[in-house]
């Protein structure tokens, strides 16, 4: 129908892992990878499609390399920052830390500062949240998709194969490439004035879940103990 929506799960989010028990969902990944590699996007999105009551029938799991290159690849894309922060605790490649600047306004940012912008959750202030991060992630995902567009990337299947193929090892997908063309073009029909954006997080008054802690760790449940609410708010998001 030419919609978009889009929800974020935050990492601390609970769930039950058969065989485990209560688990976070981002262990979902790594205990499938560890059982079985190359699984891992499939456990996850089963779990996700279990805890929302929704079918999930693509899923795409991108790593990091992969998504620095894809973002080079479109020579980078516009954000508009809305809060400066500063992240002293950024983890870097030789399992260390760096500190990454952000300044309000508009800038282009490169693979390697469009993940910093992603990934950064220990700024001080409003933007040192994994809620904060999970909205900044989706406006990269909406200038992406938007960047794509401008240069009719959607229309040049060759050099789309090309780089699917390049990023095999990085990324898993049960997506075909005749179904992504037809994604493609589905894109390009769609109004980025009209994509709903939301993010499960604990918020005071709005949020729907609560923080707690589980056997010494930081973890976030449902307030209600069930996930009525947040299917509903998933079934909501899926069809207004």
């Amino acid at each position: 129908d030419g919609k978009i929506a889009m929800l974020s799960i935050p990492r601390d989010l609970q769930v039950i892992i058969p065989g485990l028990g209560y688990r976070k969902i981002n262990t979902v990944n790594a205990v499938a990878e560890a059982n079985a590699p190359s699984t891992g996007a499939a456990a996850s999105a089963q779990t996700v499609s279990k805890i929302l009551d929704q079918p999930v029938h693509y899923y795409l799991r991108v790593d990091f390399n992969a998504f620095k290159e894809i973002i080079d690849e479109v020579s980078g894309v516009e954000v508009n920052v809305e809060n400066s922060f500063t992240d002293y605790q950024f983890p870097d490649e030789k399992f260390g830390v760096i500190t990454v600047e952000f300044a309000v306004g508009k800038q282009k940012l490169n693979g390697e500062r469009a993940l910093q912008y992603v990934r950064s959750r220990h700024a001080l202030g409003k933007e040192g949240t994994d809620y904060a991060r999970a909205r900044r992630q989706q406006k990269v995902l909406s200038a992406l998709k938007k960047r794509l567009l401008s240069l009719d990337m959607l229309l040049r299947p060759k050099r789309i194969k090309s780089i699917a193929e390049s990023l095999s090892a990085h990324i898993q997908t049960n997506i075909k490439f005749w179904e992504g063309m037809r994604f493609a073009k589905l894109l390009r029909s769609a109004d980025d004035s009209q994509i709903v954006n939301r993010a499960l997080d604990a918020a005071p008054e709005t949020g729907l879940l609560v923080e707690r802690t589980y056997n010494g760790a930081f973890v976030l449940e449902p307030q209600s103990g069930a996930w009525d609410e947040v299917r509903a708010v998933a079934e909501k998001l899926l069809n207004e």
